[in-house]
């Protein structure tokens, strides 16, 4: 079926409007990500460890519980700046 959004069932939208849309998208995610940058640098918490990319939810949880003995509270402390990522 030739010019058909696959997913959303909408007529097909030119190139223009593609573009458009992209734009938009990505006006989201860079202010998510100045909004996420920044709430975490006011959060002042040192993370003793670096996430890698290829880690998932559940890595990320495991590698911050394993720290809990020398840190005590750091997986909740990430947790609630997460969640206040993701409320405001």
């Amino acid at each position: 079926m030739t010019g058909v959004c696959p997913n959303s069932g909408m007529a097909a939208m030119t190139a223009r409007d593609v573009d458009m849309e992209v734009d938009k998208m990505e006006d989201v995610e860079s202010t998510g990500c100045k909004h996420a940058r920044e709430v975490w640098e006011s959060s002042k918490l040192a993370l003793p460890l670096v996430i890698d990319q290829s880690w998932t939810f559940l890595d990320i949880v495991q590698n911050f519980k394993n720290w809990e003995v020398t840190q005590p509270g750091l997986l909740e402390k990430v947790i609630s700046v997460c969640w206040g990522i993701w409320k405001d």
